[in-house]
């Protein structure tokens, strides 16, 4: 059963090969979770190259 609390994470990009994967995400905790990964706040339905960040601040990985 779909709450108002639940997050959503669903692949966004079309079967077979391509050179950039989608990745649709939302809910309403989700800004909390992209500061804590991104250092940032991104604007809502806007796709944004950023960095994933560890707990230290090191950057993982970019997408």
């Amino acid at each position: 059963m779909k709450t108002s609390h639940d997050m959503i994470a669903a692949i966004a990009t079309p079967s077979g090969r391509g050179g950039v994967g989608v990745v649709r995400v939302s809910g309403k905790s989700l800004a909390d979770i992209v500061m804590t990964l991104t250092k940032k706040t991104l604007k809502p339905r806007q796709a944004t190259l950023t960095n994933f960040c560890d707990d230290d601040g090191n950057i993982i990985d970019q997408g």
